[in-house]
């Protein structure tokens, strides 16, 4: 066997001393031995037990034995869960890749255990989608997802003519997830739970609003596959949707009629990311436990994506248009990955104001992870509603920043004083706002 060992520890990195100590010294001493392959025998596999890099439940991240009840074939890292392609290429609208070979060791106790890095990468992403499915089931939400899911991993994915690492990116048109090479030293994203929750929380905001006005979003990039290592694609330019306006720096009339001439499709879209986002974030959360999943992965993002921060006050939509002149750009032109950046941060408002809503149940006597269960069904009930307004009005008109806010608290069992107030420190002030009727209803 050739010496993997080392590569292999060096990839995991210094995730162990931001997530818990993981026990790579026991890890390095598994890889040391022979590498024997299992046979591929489907029936045989389904509720087996691996050792994987997991988080207890303090979110503490050691090597654990974690029981996977669908994967029944993990040579090819398939089951009723997911189906984990490694390397894909994308093929007639599709992500197509050959056969993987995942390498395992049967402890005497007959555990699994991987023996190199890619199969520990896969099998970890796999155990989270089945973990994330119950998640679903629990929630309400298993119903607009069809399984088993597509995941890509170490997806050479080129975004205006450069291959991107240390990301995730759900794309709506393949309708896959892709998890991109990561060459940090922090925690590997596709090791990491929340990550992969919110990138799992896209699939289902697809399905429950985005198809119904036709629009495939893939989450922070104009991008496409390179088809071969050797490979680099034509990427596509940035796209300027906005007409060039004569602006002077500093001119608030000049920065409010550009806001005006902001067309609603564009505004739309990009309200709609930002609360995709968002509720992504809190579907992370929810899912891991963890207010800093993000930074464990992308340390860069840790202060501005972090959830256990106050929300803020939501701005109304002409605040938010006005939010997206651009007065950097020499052309004055509304860049497209300026719109990105300010959607992630609008996002991180409605996630924070998520789990908000947990601490306000929890103040009225909930218990936390009974608040934290009444918040996530509650968001799931709330999206055919959000889904409904925005077929109604995606090209014509601006979509209230609070349209969201209302079917959730509706759908909440329990609404006293905490809730609304919280509702109130944050919805956008808009005329015609009409209060849920169990915060004494009214209109302000």
């Amino acid at each position: 066997m050739k010496r993997s060992s080392g590569k292999v520890l060096k990839t995991l990195g210094k995730f162990a001393s931001r997530g818990g100590q993981v026990a790579l010294t026991s890890f390095a001493l598994v890889l040391s031995l022979t590498v024997a392959s299992c046979s591929r025998e489907s029936d045989r596999f389904a509720g087996d037990t691996y050792r994987l890099p997991w988080p207890d439940s303090e979110g503490q991240i050691a090597l654990r034995p974690v029981q996977l009840k669908t994967l029944n074939d993990p040579e090819n890292f398939e089951g009723s869960a997911a189906r984990i392609l490694v390397e894909p290429a994308e093929s007639s609208g599709r992500l197509i890749a050959e056969k993987p070979r995942g390498r395992y060791i049967r402890s005497g106790s007959g555990t699994m255990i991987p023996s190199n890095y890619a199969t520990l990468q896969a099998v970890t992403a796999y155990a989270h989608q089945e973990k994330l499915q119950s998640f679903d089931e629990k929630n309400g939400a298993a119903t607009y997802l069809k399984w088993p899911l597509t995941i890509g991993l170490q997806v050479k994915v080129v975004d205006r003519g450069a291959i991107v690492n240390n990301n995730a990116i759900y794309d709506g048109k393949l309708d896959a997830l892709l998890v991109v090479p990561y060459s940090l030293s922090d925690l590997p994203i596709a090791l990491n739970g929340g990550i992969l929750a919110h990138e799992h929380f896209h699939f289902i905001f697809q399905k429950a609003v985005l198809d119904r006005i036709g629009v495939q979003q893939s989450q922070g990039c104009q991008h496409g596959i390179a088809q071969t290592e050797a490979e680099t694609p034509s990427a596509p330019q940035e796209t300027e949707t906005e007409t060039g306006l004569d602006l002077d720096l500093g001119d608030e009339e000049s920065i409010a009629r550009a806001a005006d001439e902001i067309a609603p499709g564009v505004y739309n879209a990009f309200l709609l990311r930002a609360i995709n986002e968002g509720l992504a974030d809190f579907w992370g959360w929810s899912y891991s436990g963890d207010v800093e999943f993000v930074g464990r992965s992308l340390p860069s993002e840790e202060r501005v994506r972090r959830l256990d921060l106050e929300a803020g006050k939501l701005m109304d939509a002409r605040a938010i248009r006005q939010s997206l002149v651009d007065l950097r750009r020499a052309d004055k032109v509304i860049r497209e990955d300026y719109r990105i950046g300010r959607a992630y941060l609008l996002g991180t408002q409605y996630a924070r104001f998520l789990k908000g809503l947990v601490s306000a149940l929890v103040e009225q006597g909930t218990s936390p992870e009974v608040a934290k269960g009444f918040v996530t069904a509650a968001l799931v009930k709330a999206l055919p509603t959000l889904g409904t307004a925005v077929v109604a009005s995606y090209a014509t008109d601006y979509i209230s920043p609070n349209l969201i806010l209302k079917p959730l608290i509706l759908n909440l069992p329990d609404v006293k004083a905490p809730v609304c107030t919280a509702l109130e420190n944050f919805r956008a002030t808009e005329t015609g706002y009409q209060k849920p009727a169990a915060c004494s209803g009214g209109t302000q």
